[in-house]
């Protein structure tokens, strides 16, 4: 359920689901990710009005379904949740958090994290950002671990 002081303005969500590559896509992370946030929306009374399932690296070139969800998402009227699992599902980088926060700020759209409870919107912006960067920060170290063992 969501905390007190995360409490959500939208009444309707769109679920983002991603995994980096095909390899992942076949060990049905997509599902499984898909699943979680389909039980959070019902459990938080939120509609989803579109499910969108990514293959595509959060750190390298263009995301380009990414954007395709974002655009959706502005296209909708305020405020939209956007549920994903992870911080990492959503980012590994912090332009989109550039590119996200004005959205957040003018309150048309929410970031709703399953695996931890964490809400970014409106009303509790400068309280909760600030985990929401620790968490992208830490995506971002886990990716750089990774191309420094490999």
């Amino acid at each position: 359920m969501i905390n007190n002081n995360q409490i959500s303005k939208a009444k309707e969500a769109v679920i983002l689901a991603r995994v980096s590559s095909a390899e992942q896509e076949n060990g049905k992370s997509l599902d499984a990710q898909i699943e979680l946030c389909q039980e959070y929306a019902e459990r938080n009374n939120l509609r989803i009005i579109q499910t969108y399932a990514l293959v595509e690296s959060s750190t390298k070139g263009d995301r380009k379904k990414f954007q395709q969800m974002m655009d959706f998402v502005c296209q909708q009227r305020g405020p939209i949740a956007i549920i994903a699992h992870t911080v990492d599902r959503f980012q590994r980088r912090y332009n989109e958090s550039v590119e996200t926060e004005p959205l957040i700020r003018d309150g048309q759209i929410e970031l709703h994290f399953v695996s931890n409870g964490l809400i970014i919107n409106k009303e509790n912006y400068d309280e909760e950002s600030s985990i929401w960067d620790f968490n992208v920060l830490g995506a971002k170290y886990y990716v750089q671990r990774i191309r420094i063992n490999t």
